[in-house]
């Protein structure tokens, strides 16, 4: 049977450090290398012991820094023996260190190695065939004056197949320090570490391919590209690139000038899974992008995690990702990255084209500089996300600093994400978490939160002055033929902060330029401070506003407008609960904008705004509305969005509670004001109807006039029956995710 990846038919080769045979054998090996390959026909297997091997044919030119080695097509050099083996699968790697080194002159002097360990001109055509397994590759320099590139391998028009390999210390003067190649090549569970490529235009400090590469379960560490401008740190690519279970980390990009993709530089797709990318930078004196990964090309990432990389240079942007093409994330963690310079965007990401990420996760991303912005995601173009969490991103700017979750001027759509506690801290400082500007000649863009939670967020400005705003969200408008919509359905606006518009700041720049309107539905926004400013809950000036089926409650100004400030220009709220509003009717405060009727001034009945630890806009909240709320059955069924069915929970959005009457518009079922629909099956508020529910039900079963009977009586006929299992049943497993 063969061991994949061994050639059939073919004889074994044998070598062995020190010996001077004839190859047949462990006992009568070769001692060189080069013999075996001198020996071998198609089809062959040479073994090499643990040792350490030179090239000694000197290929390309003449003088010994010309020596190296070529391949053959099928012919598979395996190392990692202890030279008594009888068997393919005895092989040790881990322990059988065998090294192809070139530091054949002076002893750790680079200006005496070998040009090139293996060196494949165009003219050898090497194909996967050609195997080279279990050895480590280092000590190549290739800094002569004709060919300066892939120091530990050159292919040129080449595609050998490379599995289990070291390739460490290697170093070339211009492209692709580890491995140079112009022909896909495809490369399995396999380490390239500490490799350089250095010149005034360095690139590929540990790979530079211009054809496709393939790496699977592949290492690249510490590998750095340094010249005048750096790019490529660990991966230059021209051609796709596929990656999968592969780590990146501490390469780096470092550049006098400028400096590019410390980790990867593509400018061809690529492709990502379950890959991790950390501790990897861009360093350049003037401008430095992508500490992660620099792209040109579309990327396509899953379950991956980039973390701890940064891009550091007096102009910097994306500390993990930058990138001018479509990038599409799924599952992805990004954290800890940074962009560091004095102008600083996109600490987690900067794009300028489609950011698609579903169930993503970034956290404790930060922008840093003079001029900072968006700490987790910087974007302009549209930005889709869902089920997404950023949370502890940060824009911190010594003189300005917006977006500390996303700063946006373009189209922005989140489905079933939370922005938690991100800030943006500088002199002037907006948009806690998220920044939106329309600025364009013409332009237009729309702003989409849909079952999303805005919760924890700030805009901190260190001058002490009334000079940030947004805490939650900030949306500005500039030019005549700019607009910006922002629409909230089913979301959550609470425990944001700022010196004006705590939870939201609407603007037009200058007035009676473009356009900026902003929609609120079935939105629950509470317990937000203007902490040195008006509008606690929303600050809208100039902006176009229609509320309607929601609930501003507990917001605080230390100025005007606890809920809610208006300056000049349209506010309607319809069907909704506004704190201090007097409710429709002659006691309506006309200050807060237009009454458009079904409006009430009652405190909601949130079964624990605060939560466990005492703070509002934390993740113990319950915003949920108890039985008895005001807002249940209360709002109207004709403002509800077209295609919206559910709460933010994902409970059926139109429900009708036997134990209310109808208040609100429409026929019933009507549906409830808020982010969150009354299910009384979910009899303890957990956002779930499961066995804790079943349980606490089951313990008033068959009660006769037990008044509330703990919530099990969902009914409201002071018993707990039939009728109320039916109900109960009805909801079974509801809110859960599966």
């Amino acid at each position: 049977m063969l061991i994949a990846g061994q050639t059939a038919f073919g004889k074994t080769i044998y070598v062995k450090e020190g010996a001077s045979g004839t190859g047949v054998s462990w006992v009568d090996a070769y001692g060189l290398l080069q013999d075996a390959l001198d020996n071998a026909d198609s089809g062959d297997n040479i073994w090499v012991s643990a040792g350490t091997y030179m090239p000694t044919t000197e290929v390309g030119g003449s003088g010994s820094r010309y020596q190296s080695f070529q391949m053959k097509n099928f012919v598979a050099i395996y190392g990692g023996f202890a030279g008594t083996e009888t068997r393919f699968g005895q092989r040790d790697v881990q322990n059988n260190i065998t090294v192809l080194s070139g530091d054949i002159g002076v002893p750790d002097d680079p200006n005496d190695n070998c040009f090139h360990i293996f060196y494949h001109p165009d003219d050898l055509a090497l194909d996967p065939n050609a195997i080279l397994d279990g050895f480590t590759i280092t000590a190549g320099n290739a800094d002569g004056s004709g060919d300066q590139n892939g120091g530990g391998m050159y292919n040129g028009n080449n595609s050998p197949t490379v599995t289990n390999c070291i390739f460490s210390g290697n170093s070339a003067l211009n492209y692709g320090g580890g491995i140079y190649t112009t022909v896909s090549l495809t490369i399995t569970d396999c380490i390239l570490s500490d490799n350089s490529a250095n010149g005034e235009m360095a690139a590929g400090g540990g790979i530079y391919s211009t054809v496709s590469l393939t790496m699977m379960d592949c290492t690249l560490s510490n590998n750095s590209a340094n010249g005048d401008m750096a790019v490529g740190g660990g991966i230059y690519t021209t051609a796709s690139l596929t990656m999968t279970d592969c780590t990146l980390s501490g390469n780096s990009a470092n550049g006098e000038m400028a400096a590019d993709g410390g980790g990867i530089f593509t400018t061809a797709s690529l492709t990502m899974t379950d890959c991790t990318l950390s501790n990897n930078s861009a360093n350049g004196e003037m401008a430095a992008d992508g500490g992660g990964i620099y792209t040109t090309a579309s990327l396509t990432m899953t379950d991956c995690t980039l973390s701890n990389n940064s891009a550091n240079g007096d102009m910097a942007d994306g500390g993990g990702i930058y990138t001018t093409a479509i990038l599409t994330m799924t599952d992805c963690i990004l954290s800890d990255n940074s962009v560091n310079g004095d102008t600083a965007d996109g600490g987690g990401i900067y794009t300028t084209a489609s950011l698609t990420m579903t169930d993503c996760n970034l956290r404790d991303n930060s922008a840093n500089g003079e001029m900072a912005d968006g700490g987790g995601i910087y974007t302009t173009a549209s930005l889709t996300m869902t089920d997404c969490t950023l949370r502890d991103n940060s824009a911190n700017g010594e003189m300005a600093a917006d977006g500390g979750g996303t700063y946006t001027t373009a189209s922005l759509t989140m489905t079933k994400c939370t922005l938690s506690d991100n800030s943006a801290n500088g002199e002037m400082a907006d948009g806690g978490g998220i920044f939106a500007l329309s600025a364009g000649e013409p332009n237009s863009i729309q702003i989409a939160l849909i079952n999303s939670t805005i919760r924890g967020n700030s805009a901190n400005s260190s001058d002490g002055f009334d000079s940030s705003q947004g805490g939650g969200i900030y949306s500005r408008v500039m030019f005549d033929s700019a607009s910006l919509e922002i629409t909230l359905i089913n979301s959550i606006m609470s425990g944001n902060s700022a010196c004006s518009g705590g939870g939201m700041y609407n603007t037009i720049a200058l007035v009676d330029l473009g356009s900026a309107e902003i929609s609120l539905n079935n939105s629950t926004v509470c317990g937000n401070s203007a902490t040195d400013g008006s509008g606690g809950g929303i600050y809208n000036y100039e902006g176009i506003v229609t509320v309607s089926n929601s609930i501003l409650w507990g917001n605080t100004a230390s100025s005007d407008g606890n809920e809610i400030y208006n300056d000049a220009n349209t506010f309607v709220i319809s069907y909704s609960d506004i704190g201090g509003s007097g409710g429709s009717g002659g006691g309506w405060d006309g200050t807060l904008g237009t009454d458009g009727g079904g409006n009430i001034d009652v405190d909601p009945l949130f079964v624990d705004p605060n939560g466990n630890d005492g703070v509002i806009g934390t993740v113990d909240d319950n915003l949920r509305l108890m039985s008895g709320s005001p807002c249940i059955d209360a709002g109207d069924n004709t403002a509800v969005p077209a295609g919206i069915t559910t709460d933010i929970k994902g409970f059926p959005r139109f429900i009708d509670d036997s134990c209310t009457t109808d208040t609100g518009n429409g026929t019933s079922p009507i549906v409830d004001m808020g982010a969150y629909e009354l299910l009384r099956s979910d009899i303890d508020s957990d956002g779930e109807v499961n066995l804790k529910d079943f349980s606490q039900f089951a313990s008033y079963w068959m009660n006769i006039a037990c008044g509330v009977c703990g919530g099990a009586d969902l009914t409201c006929d002071g018993d707990v029956n039939w009728d109320d299992l039916t109900a109960f049943a009805k909801h079974w497993l509801e809110g859960i995710t599966p």
